[in-house]
């Protein structure tokens, strides 16, 4: 399995990407499939699980109407959604990604469902009709950090992998220093040399760059997290390098946790915070 540092690293409107990154990545998707010579009349977003418990406090319903516009979110103008939105609900028609044009009703046309689907609690279901035919519909899973997969990858088992060959193939972090000790490169070094499978070195230098000037304007803003980051670094530079604990293993167990851990107590899924206080 392959992963670019821009699959890691995305910008996106806050403040959950699972509930506005991947829902808006979909709904884009979703409109540009839709065919030009198919008549649309109506839309109904069909929000479940997670999506319908925190999604007005995250923002879900926003996302998927704003990607149904054919908006991406690493480009979209965060203070034009209330704009765009207020000027639905008088009235305007909803522009899809494919040019197409239809009446959207916020109230009638975002359905919020609680019950979980069985393959993922980020789920939402999409369907266009012209007049009372449904003339087509998918189901999206919003699986975090921006990935989603739709119901066809889903009944196959995929979860959005990509099979993109590495010059430096690893699974592992452990692999990963036994490349970096092998070929004599810093670990800066061999994800570069990786990361041209997919981009020329200018492109990968210029879209980290994009990517540090949203961080550096996000870590502005949360000054406490850059504290702990800065006193999570002072104690690991006092170390000798060794550990009892290596990195696979903590990141393995924090898997094994999120896995475990039941719906309810999730941030971000059916419980905690999100749930019972939707302006967080």
């Amino acid at each position: 399995m392959a992963i670019s540092v821009f699959d890691l690293f995305r910008i996106g409107i806050g403040p959950s990407s699972s509930h506005t990154v991947g829902p808006m990545r979909a709904a884009r998707d979703f409109a540009l499939a839709l065919s030009q010579q198919t008549a649309v009349t109506r839309l109904v977003v069909r929000l479940r699980g997670s999506l319908a418990a925190t999604g007005i406090g995250h923002g879900a319903d926003r996302a998927v109407i704003m990607g149904l516009m054919g908006e991406v979110p690493e480009s979209i103008d965060p203070d034009s959604i209330d704009v765009r939105l207020n000027a639905i609900d008088e009235g305007a028609l909803l522009i899809l990604a494919n040019g197409q044009q239809v009446a959207f009703s916020r109230a009638d046309d975002v359905q919020w469902d609680e019950a979980c689907l069985p393959f993922h609690p980020n789920a939402m279901i999409l369907s266009a009709y012209c007049d009372d035919a449904r003339v087509a519909t998918n189901t999206f899973y919003s699986l975090g950090g921006g990935f989603y997969v739709d119901q066809a990858k889903a009944d196959q088992g995929e979860v959005g992998e990509d099979s993109t060959a590495l010059t430096y193939p690893f699974n592992t972090a452990a692999e990963l220093l036994s490349l970096c000790h092998q070929h004599q490169l810093r670990i800066s070094q061999l994800m570069l040399a990786n990361e041209k499978a997919w981009r020329s070195e200018a492109a990968i230098r210029q879209e980290l760059l994009s990517i540090w000037h949203a961080m550096r304007d996000s870590i502005e803003r949360n000054a406490i997290a850059s504290v702990k980051a800065i006193n999570a670094a002072r104690m690991a530079m006092h170390g000798d390098g060794e550990h009892f604990i290596s990195l696979d293993k903590v990141i393995r167990t924090m898997r094994d946790t999120g896995r475990d851990m039941q719906d309810k107590y999730k941030e971000t899924s059916k419980g905690g915070l999100a749930v019972n206080v939707i302006e967080c």
